[in-house]
């Protein structure tokens, strides 16, 4: 039934653009006013799925009582019955206990109804305490903290439509931008607003350095979860090889060999010649037609095997680079255009933002700011990057330099051994892998008593890590000795009295 009526919704859908487009007011407002009265009893309803009531609200939110006109760049006027329902909604989501479906599409059908449509003083009245109410709010029981955020930045753009310019939306927008636990969007959205307010800064716009901080922090989060996202491509790395058996070591390499023989049944030589006579003969005459015909590097008529002609030192871009290179971009260019009014990353004529708000003391800080975020600009869109690794490692380079300008750890994903010196010894003693086959552990490596005072011997791990395995207590200085002698190939009394 949820399909056979997205079915005759797309009819409607249709009736409607037509109507609108034939510009015959008198028929569009018949037509309005035929559906309302069907469609609203369906978006009443509390018994009616959320998903059918959603779709009722999505068609009422596209009525329109005045068809766009682009000839005369006239805005569409709204169909007031349907104004008035999305207002209702919005208003009465909490009280009505509407779905978030319903809540949502009425939302985004009203952001679309107020653009180039000014709202009346009394609707902007009625619906600024409930948009406040959203944009404060924590997400609900049941509610996804992104959908909830999507949710918020589409209030904010209401708020903003309704209302008038003020310092107290100002800080607002400043306060959200700079919260490190909105999701990313939501604060880029109040960035990019922030650069094209017209009215007058709050307070907190005076204090920059507090907010661009907050902004370098976004920048090296949002370099970071694109290091990750590129990491996720690299392929799992295969099991290592366990050590070899120590009696493998003691076999003759004869017995091998009169192994091999018995299972072939021939002799040295054995016939397998077949005129080959170790020059690979035969071979000049497998030219198979293709004497004299040779493809260089370049090959395909000059072109390069994308299809496309490459300038310079440029490299095909693989997709993943791609997708990553568009995403730091639209946050580079958000801040820019926080900072300073311009999505260009450079301090325009007439800047805007944040610059515009600032002292004389504190404008070439932001200047600075500017500048640092375009020296990461281009080193994101670098075409000589071809691959992840080396894409890859130009953006930890970058991270690095902002945790060390933010005086975070550069590299808090390693995790140092707690003991100190004697652990990169023991780390060394990695070697030690073929100890146990290679002899180099002592006699005893991988025997009875694993765990004693040669299980290391003066093999790679030295003497400090010789005398980790003679006491239980200084085993520490490498990790635990049973999960190195495991690791190890020691034998089956490992972890024992050692």
């Amino acid at each position: 039934k949820d399909l056979e009526l997205a079915q005759e919704l797309d009819v409607v859908h249709a009736g409607l653009d037509s109507a609108a487009r034939a510009r015959n007011t008198a028929t569009l407002q018949q037509v309005n006013t035929i559906l309302y009265e069907s469609l609203s009893r369906l978006v009443l309803r509390e018994n009616v799925s959320p998903g059918r009531r959603a779709a009722a609200v999505a068609v009422i939110g596209r009525m329109v009582s005045v068809p766009l006109n682009r000839s005369a760049k006239t805005a569409a006027r709204p169909f007031g019955k349907a104004y008035l329902m999305m207002n209702y909604i919005v208003r009465n989501a909490e009280q009505k206990k509407y779905p978030d479906a319903v809540f949502a599409t009425a939302l985004v059908s009203l952001q679309k109804m107020l653009r180039g449509f000014p709202p009346s003083e009394r609707f902007s009245n009625e619906l600024g305490p409930a948009l406040d109410q959203l944009v404060q709010s924590d997400p609900p029981d049941g509610r996804d903290p992104k959908a909830h955020a999507y949710l918020q930045m589409v209030a904010l753009d209401l708020l903003d439509s309704i209302r008038d310019p003020s310092p107290a939306m100002a800080d607002r927008l400043v306060s959200i931008s700079t919260d490190a636990d909105k999701e990313s969007f939501l604060a880029l959205h109040s960035s990019q607003m922030l650069g094209s307010w017209k009215g007058p800064m709050g307070e907190k716009a005076k204090r920059p350095e507090e907010i661009l901080t907050a902004w370098k922090r976004r920048l090296h989060d949002a370099l970071v979860v694109e290091k990750k996202r590129l990491e996720s491509y690299d392929p799992i790395a295969p099991a290592k090889k366990q050590p070899r058996e120590p009696g493998d070591f003691l076999r003759l390499k004869q017995d091998d060999d009169d192994k091999n023989t018995a299972s072939t049944g021939m002799g040295p030589g054995g016939g397998m010649d077949l005129g080959m006579n170790g020059d690979m003969g035969g071979m000049d005459t497998m030219g198979m037609g293709m004497d004299g015909q040779t493809i260089d590097a370049g090959g395909f008529g000059g072109m390069g095997m994308d299809g496309f002609t490459l300038s310079g030192s440029e490299k095909p871009q693989p997709p993943e680079i791609l997708a990553s290179r568009k995403m730091l971009n639209f946050v580079l260019q958000s801040l820019s255009q926080g900072a300073v009014g311009s999505r260009k990353l450079e301090v325009p004529r007439a800047p805007g933002g944040l610059l515009a708000a600032v002292d004389k003391a504190s404008v070439d800080a932001v200047k600075d700011w500017v500048a640092r975020i375009k020296e990461v600009e281009e080193v994101v869109n670098d075409r000589t990057l071809g691959d992840r690794k080396a894409f890859r490692t130009a953006l930890e380079d970058q991270i690095d330099d902002l945790a060390k300008e933010l005086g975070l750890d550069a590299k808090p994903d390693e995790d140092a051994n707690a003991d100190g010196k004697d652990a990169g010894d023991a780390g060394d003693a990695g070697d030690a892998g073929d100890a146990g086959a290679d002899g180099q552990g002592g006699e005893n490596a991988g025997g009875e008593n694993a765990g004693g005072e040669n299980a290391a011997g003066d093999g790679p791990g030295g003497d400090g890590a010789g005398e980790a395995g003679g006491d239980a207590d200084a085993a520490g200085a490498g990790g635990d000795a049973k999960d190195l002698l495991d690791q190890f190939g020691g034998g089956p009394n490992t972890g024992g009295d050692g």
